[in-house]
């Protein structure tokens, strides 16, 4: 079975995904039975990229027995958003999304859909909190898969770090797709993909953690006298 991926930015645009980590889908994801797209999209338009997402999918359809589609941040809200719109003109034809980091705006629709839903997602999450989230995810009754990530920032970056290594990118991104690939497998395969939940963690090395103690250090406050 051939598949296609979309990966979806967040409202800064571009193609390339927090930290540059949808290069590194590629890299690490492509098969020959796998193509992922990464999809340059608009800063802060959902509905021009939902546009833009259906125009692609419709354009690309024929050539994939499956799409599947994942959002970073508002990227997210614009996968739920074109995958309602897809599937309402054919059946099935997204058939599973994944949202990392996804923004809360918009998951009010996933109660419209019935395709499976990955939910990657930090529990340092400053901006989406993990427990919004937790209750999208417990109130959607079609397949679903949650994997939370212990001390993940909304950058797919361990919340409070200045410093992100080639490595940790690199492990991460490892892990997402595993995390990933494994769920739109079991949708492939038609196996049962109900209901499942995940607390894990992307250690850092031990250059993270050193170079991060660097870029912590602070300045002395300096005290300003008024006469």
């Amino acid at each position: 079975m051939t598949n296609l991926v979309l990966a979806i930015s967040g409202s800064g645009g571009g193609n390339r995904g927090p930290q540059g980590i949808y290069t590194l889908f590629q890299k690490y994801w492509s098969t020959a039975s796998t193509t992922v797209l990464r999809v340059d999209t608009l800063p802060d338009s959902v509905q021009e990229n939902v546009d833009r997402i259906c125009d692609i999918v419709s354009r690309n359809h024929p050539f994939y027995d499956n799409c599947y589609i994942l959002g970073y941040s508002m990227g997210g809200a614009v996968a739920i958003e074109a995958t309602r719109k897809l599937n309402q003109t054919a059946e099935n034809r997204v058939k599973g999304i994944a949202l990392l980091a996804t923004q809360t705006d918009g998951l009010q629709t996933l109660e419209r859909l019935n395709v499976p839903v990955l939910f990657y997602h930090g529990t340092k999450d400053p901006i989406f909190r993990i427990w919004e989230i937790e209750s999208a995810y417990n109130k959607y009754t079609g397949p679903k898969k949650m994997v939370r990530v212990e001390g993940l920032g909304h950058s797919l970056a361990h919340e409070g770090n200045r410093f992100v290594s080639t490595r940790y990118i690199n492990n991460l991104a490892k892990h997402i797709i595993g995390e990933i690939s494994a769920f739109f497998l079991q949708i492939n395969q038609k196996e049962s993909v109900c209901k499942g939940e995940v607390t894990t963690q992307i250690p850092l090395s031990s250059i993270d953690r050193v170079l991060n103690r660097i870029f912590s250090w602070r300045r002395p406050a300096t005290t300003n006298s008024v006469v």
